[in-house]
This record gives C-alpha cells, sequence and structure tokens, in this order.
C-alpha cells in the first residue's frame, strides 16, 4: 500500500514526533511511505529520511508559493500516485484535500483522511492566517476527507461547534515505544551531571516548543513561588525557543526575577534522557489535544502535573495531579504537593502511570490503527 503523508512542516512538534515514531513501526513489507512537508524541513526530516523514506520540503513561505501550492501539491500526488493519502496539521489538511482533487479531477478520488491534533481552538492564540485556514477546513470537511483522524476525545467538540463534519471522526490517541522511554538510572546521572545537580535534588522539569498554548508565563510563575517555598527544588524545561536566548523567554525571566534553579536547555535530541533526570513532570498547557510530553514522561515512570485541556486529565487519570488551566497559584500547589511525598510514594506513582501508558498507548497499537484504516479506506 502506497501512503502519502501531507504534513505543514518537520520541525520539532507533537504531530511532527507522532508522524516520525509512527513510520518507524509500519512494515515496509506492508507499507510503503512517502512524505510531503510544505513548509520547513526540521530535525523530523532528517531522522525520517535517515530510514530511507523518501521526503520533500515544498517550501509554502510566502503568498506567490502559498497560492500555487495546491496546483504543486498536485502535480507531485500524480507523480507519487498513493493508493491512500494521510495528512497531519490544518494547513495539510485543506491544502492536500484541494490538491488530491486536482489531481484527478475526472478520475476516482483517492482515499484521503485528515488529521487534527488540538482541542481548544482559540483565535486569539492564532496567527490570523491560521484561523482562516481552519475555518475554510471546517466547511471543506464535508466533502473533502473520508475520515478525520483526532488524537483526543476533546477535540471532537470543539470541532464540532466550528461546524466540522463529526460523522468522520476518528479516535486514534499517541502511541508512546515503552522500550526506548523507560526509566534509566544512567541516563539519570550522565544528565544531572550535565546540569551540575546532586543525585538527591528533586528536579521539576517541562517539555514544549515556546509557543503561547505551552503556558511558559504559568510554568515560570509556578517555579517561582515553588522555589520560594522550596529552595532545594530545581527547574528545567526544554523545546524549540526554551532558551536564555530568546528575547520573549528574557523578557519573561526578567518579569519573575532571579530563578537560580531553572535550566533551560532549548530543543533536545535525547528526550529519554531528558525524562530520566526528573522526579515530576509538568504539562503547563492551555491548548492540547494529546500531549506527547505527557505521555513520554509517564513511560518513563514520572507522575506529572497537568492542566486540564484536552484529553490530559483522562490520561494522567489518577497516577498525578490536575489543575486549570492558567492558574500559576495552583499549579505550583500540586508541584509542592508531588514534591512532598515520600520519594518511594512518588516513585510508585511513577510506576503506576508507566503501566497505564504500555496498557493504553502503545506505538504498536497506535500503527495497528493506523493500518486498519487506511486498508478499510481503501477497501
Amino acid at each position: 500500500m502506497r501512503v502519502l503523508h501531507i504534513i505543514t512542516g518537520l520541525g520539532a512538534g507533537g504531530a511532527e514526533n507522532m508522524l516520525d515514531r509512527l513510520l518507524t513501526q509500519l512494515n515496509p513489507d506492508q507499507v510503503s511511505n512517502h512524505v510531503i512537508a510544505l513548509k520547513e524541513g526540521g530535525p523530523m526530516a532528517a531522522s525520517i529520511a535517515a530510514r530511507g523514506i523518501p521526503v520533500e520540503i515544498m517550501g509554502l513561505d510566502s503568498f506567490l508559493p502559498r497560492t500555487l501550492m495546491p496546483l504543486r501539491l498536485a502535480q507531485r500526488i500524480r507523480r507519487i500516485a498513493p493508493d491512500v493519502i494521510q495528512t497531519w496539521l490544518y494547513h495539510a489538511d485543506l491544502i492536500g484535500g484541494i490538491a488530491a482533487r486536482l489531481a484527478y479531477p475526472f478520475g476516482t478520488t483517492i482515499p484521503m483522511a485528515w488529521g487534527i491534533r488540538q482541542s481548544v481552538v482559540n483565535p486569539a492564540l492564532l496567527k490570523p492566517a491560521t484561523w482562516r485556514v481552519i475555518r475554510s477546513a471546517a466547511i471543506a470537511s464535508h466533502f473533502l476527507p473520508q475520515t478525520i483522524v483526532v488524537n483526543a476525545n476533546a477535540s471532537i467538540a470543539s470541532h464540532a461547534a466550528l461546524g466540522y463534519d463529526t460523522s468522520k471522526f476518528l479516535l486514534i490517541p499517541n502511541g508512546f515505544d515503552c522500550d526506548r522511554f523507560r526509566p534509566d538510572n544512567d541516563a539519570r546521572a550522565r544528565m544531572r551531571q550535565r546540569l551540575e545537580i546532586a543525585p538527591e535534588t528533586i528536579l521539576v522539569g517541562m517539555a514544549g516548543r515556546y509557543d503561547p498554548h505551552k503556558d511558559y508565563p504559568a510554568f515560570l510563575a509556578a517555579a517561582k513561588a515553588v522555589s520560594l517555598q522550596r529552595p532545594d527544588i530545581a527547574f528545567v524545561a526544554c523545546g524549540e525557543g526554551v532558551e536564555r536566548v530568546n528575547s520573549s523567554m528574557a523578557r519573561l525571566l526578567a518579569e519573575y526575577g532571579p530563578l537560580p534553579q531553572l535550566h533551560l536547555l532549548g530543543r533536545q535530541s535525547d528526550m529519554p534522557q531528558f525524562w530520566a533526570a526528573l522526579d515530576v513532570a509538568v504539562s503547563a498547557s492551555v491548548g492540547e489535544g494529546f500531549s506527547n510530553s505527557i505521555g513520554e514522561a509517564m513511560s518513563c515512570a514520572l507522575p506529572c502535573v497537568v492542566t486540564d485541556v484536552g484529553d490530559s486529565a483522562h490520561v494522567v487519570a489518577n497516577y498525578g495531579c490536575v489543575v486549570p488551566p492558567g492558574q500559576p497559584e495552583a499549579l505550583s500547589q500540586a508541584i509542592l504537593a508531588l514534591t512532598a511525598m515520600p520519594a518511594e510514594k512518588r516513585r510508585a506513582l511513577g510506576q503506576h502511570a508507566r503501566i497505564r501508558i504500555q496498557n493504553n498507548y502503545s506505538l504498536a497499537s497506535a500503527a495497528d490503527s493506523f493500518l486498519n484504516l487506511w486498508q478499510r479506506m481503501l477497501a
């Protein structure tokens, strides 16, 4: 089966990571994959190409390329001749859907599944152009895709309110490789040595690109509040743009004052090592579908403090703390509660979290769900 994946870009984001992980699980004897990124390449492009999977970067970065993109993409679709098209993220959904129709205007329609990864759609946190794409895709959802894959139950209601065709929604939760993401004492020691953090220091961390949806202001405010009560607790964060040289982050740090126990690492290529160093993981997001960072942290046997957005509360279940989004005080209190636990009890909570991911959100299960979907659409 020839599957063409069309994605907005291949930087370090949740959808990009999930696509990269999915491609590692699909049997090449069953599926021949091809990936097209509409905008930029990035670390995921290199990772996918290293496995011998064709990757094309189209460079949608200005008005003229954006206007001609459906026609250019239609040409590539005719050349690749896929059996099934799977799109990832709003721009790819809409542009890929139009291009697939243009590729064969008088022939059989190629089976297509869209991919939606967001639950809360807040225009105030989006670029105007992205908001227009979302509204246009809501209309197009009634006639372009055969199926719309979501990774969180919460996405269905929010997109129904925007006018999406909910009869086409199919839930496929994120999947995680628990052999790769696991507790690792050696990795823990290496990471802490790199950061000059003592083995006995409690380390609280968050992973995610610098983006309004991730709410780094709330994370820093909570870190400040916790540090005033527990100066022995250290904090770390990583992700694209999560660096002191980032002007937006620098302004935030100036606002919250000195945080000597805070480490900002930027994008990390070895996320299992990052999680292995922690004692508690945090997600402060105001908008998520199914956060990859939560699943990875739980796979590494970490109890999590998460905001009640998307499916985060459902995923964490009883093995962490859930607080309202946009409330740093509640976030800090939850962090204090988990860090005040005896170490053995906190580790036991983390082990239960890992078992939950193994039993309910394995990468193999997610890959089987996608493969079954494509086979049904092709049939």
